[in-house]
């Protein structure tokens, strides 16, 4: 049964889910099941090591398991392991060690007539791609999708028709290439929709599939530009667009349906992760300790697939969809990162264009040398900023270009780049333009959520200024009122001791003042706990302005811990995204003021993890954060879009942010710099 589950979690791309589940079964076995069973669990162990990044001890395990797997007479295992060790190195770039193993496992099948010939031609098929042997390729690809002599296993048969798509795209018959990729998709979808729920699981298999939604997209967006017919315009973007709807839309509108149901099991186990984490930030080397996360995160995943529901699924027609619901003042950019070229799709209401752009490399480096000098405040960030907005939409028609709203699908590294801050005609981007990142389109064209008037209603709940460390005066302060002893105190020190944010307790009183609602409820010291936040979210509050330290987390998907008040007998206390979006906010604007608190790795066809994934799937309509460290002051720019956003709250959030930013630049001093006010953005949901 545990290996069985290690191959599901295997499929699913939840590597550590699946290890441990490979180690449990291992340690089970015994006696003749030990002999007969032992081989196949050391090959699978010995992948996902592979996959893990252990190449060494990958390596190892597979020799042993095929020396095991011969001992015992069993060929089809032997011929699994050959093919595993062949699957890694290429996965490597090692072709000439790759293809020894690889014909091994096909010359086992072939010979004693085995299951899984079919597997053989499939990386068979695959190596002679990478080797440039196109030709061979698209046969060992043909023999791959014949009929099997057995049932085939949990392989994912969308993958040989992708991987054939890019044989033939390669070949130049774009035609056949569009046929198999659209094979590809919609296998994709079928397998996907069986796929747990479980978000870690969600996620990793959305990765596994976006490689044949982008290659559809690029086959799509060629045919389009060598025949002018808007069919292609129009698959190329709902390939990228649906993907990334399939993602977020099982995220923002699943889970709190999917956790009111969850037992008390997942959120004590969840408690107990969160304790090792904080452990974890003061020892990071500590490997028992990081064992135990990778325990608790394993039992955090099959708890959430018990319990979880199927996400919706996404609706067609999405592209006439979008159309009908953007706003007159409103233009849509979605962006496809890829190889040799990117691609651009820009829309408004009365209709899309495509735009070819450089290809991925080309752009993550100017990215990245752009965000750089922005926040390191060189002279050569203007000059740069002009430019990359004439890599990226120079291109453009003026009437995409010219609207005052911008709504942005970005991809991979675009996340980085500081969009307010690049320059056109000698202003910046921000002085023309309310631009908000939005996830996926779908969320756009859905419509149905209540206007930002209804939305920013309520009342302002503010957090800041929590107690970092022992030191703080506030912490002696409050140990001789309990009359905790000194000894007791050191006994419950925390793993990791922070240094006070000093100005962000003024921060949310100030911003507080300028939202003007008399129910405001401000947490600083101890009292800016989980408890008491979750008690003053539960009122569904307009604003959530949280001014606190971001925290690093080794996992994924989990980045961004949001650091509050130390707890008597519990050290630091850590807000993470999972229980964030369990929570069901519903909050109108979540400002994350914190550093890097808009940081997260960017997964194809998944888009930004972390914090404002997490505030958008509690419900939150937008989402404010950092893209890189900012001082601790008094935060005055977020008293002028609070101002803003009261004053004219049917503009909405991007453009109260577009004002203060634009308030900001004309004020004189520091915080006139786009290193400070460029590193805010805007996130929402539609």
């Amino acid at each position: 049964m545990d290996a069985n589950t290690a191959s599901v979690y295997e499929q699913m791309g939840e590597l550590g889910a699946a290890v441990e589940y490979a180690r449990r079964a291992a340690a089970r076995l015994a006696g003749q099941d030990r002999r007969l069973h032992l081989p196949k669990v050391l090959i699978q162990t010995a992948s996902l090591r592979a996959r893990q990044g252990f190449s060494g001890e990958a390596e190892a395990l597979f020799a042993e398991g095929i020396e095991a797997a011969d001992a015992a007479g069993d060929l089809e295992t032997c011929a699994l392991g050959w093919d595993r060790v062949g699957e890694e190195r290429l996965k490597r770039g090692e072709l000439e060690r790759a293809e020894g193993p690889l014909l091994e496992a096909w010359r086992l099948r072939k010979l004693h007539r085995l299951r899984g010939i079919e597997t053989s031609y499939r990386n068979l098929g695959r190596l002679r791609m990478e080797q440039g042997d196109l030709r061979s390729a698209e046969a060992l690809l043909d023999r791959a999708l014949e009929p099997p002599e057995a049932p085939q296993g949990l392989m994912p048969d969308w993958d040989v028709y992708r991987t054939r798509g890019l044989v033939r795209m390669a070949r130049g018959n774009y035609q056949g290439a569009v046929e198999d990729l659209r094979a590809g998709v919609r296998l994709a979808r079928t397998w996907r929709a069986g796929v747990s729920p479980a978000d870690a699981t969600l996620l990793s298999s959305e990765q596994m599939v976006a490689t044949a939604y982008a290659a559809l997209a690029r086959a799509a967006a060629t045919l389009y530009f060598r025949s002018g017919d808007p069919e292609w315009l129009r698959e190329g973007f709902e390939a990228v667009e649906e993907n990334r709807a399939r993602s977020l839309r099982a995220l923002v509108t699943g889970a709190p349906e999917r956790r009111a149901a969850l037992p008390p099991e997942y959120w004590e186990t969840l408690a107990r992760l969160e304790t090792v984490e904080a452990a974890l930030l003061g020892q990071p080397r500590d490997g028992a300790a990081q064992d135990e996360a990778e325990r608790l995160r394993t039992a955090l995943v099959a708890i959430e697939n018990r319990g979880g529901a199927a996400p919706p699924p996404v609706e067609r027609d999405l592209a006439q969809r979008l159309r009908r619901a953007l706003a007159p003042d409103a233009a849509w950019f979605t962006f496809q990162l890829d190889e040799p070229e990117s691609y651009l799709w820009a829309g408004d209401r009365g209709g899309y264009a495509l735009y070819r752009l450089p290809g991925r490399a080309r752009l993550a480096a100017a990215v990245t040398e752009f965000a750089e000098a922005v926040r390191e405040g060189r002279e050569v960030a203007a000059a740069r900023g002009t430019e990359l907005y004439r890599v990226l939409f120079g291109a453009v028609a003026e009437r995409f270009t010219g609207k005052p709203r911008w709504l942005l699908s970005l991809d991979e590294e675009l996340f980085q780049l500081p969009v307010a801050v690049l320059r056109r005609g000698g202003q910046y981007l921000v002085e023309r333009h309310a631009v908000a990142v939005v996830p996926a389109a779908e969320l756009v064209a859905r419509g149905g959520k209540p206007g930002w008037e209804a939305r920013l209603a309520g009342h302002f709940v503010g957090l800041g200024d929590p107690l970092y460390n022992t030191a703080d005066e506030r912490w002696q302060a409050r140990r001789k009122e309990s009359g905790t002893s000194p000894g007791l105190l050191m006994a419950t020190q925390p793993g990791v001791q922070l240094p006070r944010l000093v100005g962000s307790g003024r921060e949310i009183a100030l911003c507080a003042a300028a939202w003007e609602r008399p129910e405001a409820v401000l947490l600083t010291g101890a009292r800016a706990s989980k408890a008491n936040l979750r008690a003053a979210l539960a009122a569904r509050p307009a604003v959530v302005h949280l001014a606190a330290h971001v925290l690093e987390s080794a996992q994924r998907t989990r980045h961004g811990l949001i650091a509050l008040s130390l707890a008597p007998g519990r050290g630091s206390e850590l807000l993470d995204p999972v229980e964030i979006a369990a929570w069901g906010a519903q909050a109108g604007v979540v400002v994350l003021s914190g550093c890097s608190s808009g940081a997260g790795q960017a997964l194809p066809g998944s888009g930004l993890m972390g914090l404002t994934r997490a505030w958008l799937a509690s419900g939150a309509t937008a989402v404010a954060a950092t893209r890189w460290p900012t001082p601790d002051g008094s935060g005055t720019l977020f008293e002028s879009f609070y101002r803003y956003l009261r004053e004219a709250p049917e503009e909405g959030a991007a453009r109260a942010l577009a004002r203060a930013q634009g308030a900001m630049l004309r004020s004189g001093g520091w915080r006139a710099e786009p290193r400070y006010w460029g590193a805010y953005f805007m996130v929402a949901s539609r």
